[in-house]
């Protein structure tokens, strides 16, 4: 039951990863369908494929051994390739290209918090991945695996927030924010055979890929307000090759082929996310059920589609 338990909250980030990033835009049962679509056949294949004995990809697999310990490529770029389709599929939001164009107010208190709360859930995912502690080499594989997540994170953030500094003059708490989830999920795949070096290595090319990729996504005009895209799944395809080079079933360990079995990997799991997900969403957009209309999406859904909204003079206490 316990096994269960924690891989359901690891299919619950994937899927929300995939379909949160249009969330705002989204029609209610079309989000439900997409969801069970996901969480239901596009989730449970890539996990057994990578991460049970009998997978293809699994570890121990006598065919394509790869290496992806903590979900960087089964969760986040997994997530990640299903939240650019639905990006593509859906739109941008009303009016996001226009020159006059304005952020709606947000609360800062609560951006650190929900940053906050995604690093613990790393610290969970990391340490939970390891399914028991028998003796007390086991229990340094944890805390190996838990030191080399905070160096990601720490580097992550530190590279977000000076180049943010560098660019544009200021420090921008998103950008840090940012920058340290995406060097999380750039160590996740090797985190529990990294020496501490490489992991600050990988949090802080993590971090200059999603600095990268955002500004990229706003060049081709793909509206991706939750930085999903670059934030997870370019990291995570990244870990994944970070991995397949420096952890220890990789090539410096001596299994130069984990190298080339992550890369098939990477294709594989963003191939199937597309070829499910673009076809689904294509349907359910001619059928009018998977974006809302721009009337309701400037008034807002929670007031139309679920009468609930900000009392009134609440959204200029939030700045």
């Amino acid at each position: 039951m316990v096994n269960f338990f924690f891989n359901y909250v690891r299919c619950a980030v994937a899927t929300t990863l995939a379909l949160g990033a249009a969330n705002e835009r989204t029609e209610p049962i079309g989000y439900l369908i997409s969801a069970y679509v996901f969480s239901g056949i596009i989730y449970p294949l890539a996990c057994h494929w990578v991460w049970d004995q009998q997978g293809i990809f699994s570890p121990t697999s006598t065919s394509y051994p790869s290496q992806d310990y903590a979900g960087s490529g089964v969760i986040f770029l997994l997530g990640g390739a299903a939240a650019a389709v639905s990006l593509r599929v859906i739109g941008s939001r009303a009016g996001r290209w226009s020159p006059h164009f304005k952020r709606t107010e947000h609360s800062q208190p609560m951006v650190v918090l929900g940053g906050c709360l995604q690093m613990l859930g790393f610290l969970g995912l990391v340490i939970g991945t390891h399914p028991r502690v028998l003796d007390a080499d086991e229990g340094l594989l944890l805390g190996l695996g838990t030191v080399n997540l905070l160096h990601a994170a720490t580097s992550g953030g530190l590279y977000g927030l000076m180049i943010q500094r560098i660019d544009k003059n200021y420090y921008d708490l998103d950008s840090m924010l940012s920058g340290a989830i995406a060097g999380m999920v750039a160590v996740c795949a090797g985190v529990d055979t990294y020496m501490p070096g490489v992991a600050v290595m990988c949090g802080a090319t993590g971090s200059l890929l999603f600095i990268g990729f955002r500004r990229f996504l706003c060049a081709v005009k793909l509206d991706d307000p939750l930085n999903i895209v670059s934030g997870y799944l370019i990291p995570g395809a990244w870990g994944l090759m970070l991995a397949g080079l420096f952890s220890d079933h990789g090539a410096l360990g001596g299994h130069i082929q984990v190298l080339g079995n992550n890369c098939i990997v990477a294709l594989v799991l963003f191939f199937w996310a597309v070829a499910i997900m673009y076809p689904l969403l294509s349907i359910l957009m001619c059928f009018g059920v998977l974006r809302v209309p721009r009337f309701m999406e400037k008034q807002g859904i929670d007031k139309i589609r679920h009468t609930l909204r900000h009392p009134h003079g609440t959204r200029k206490s939030l700045n």
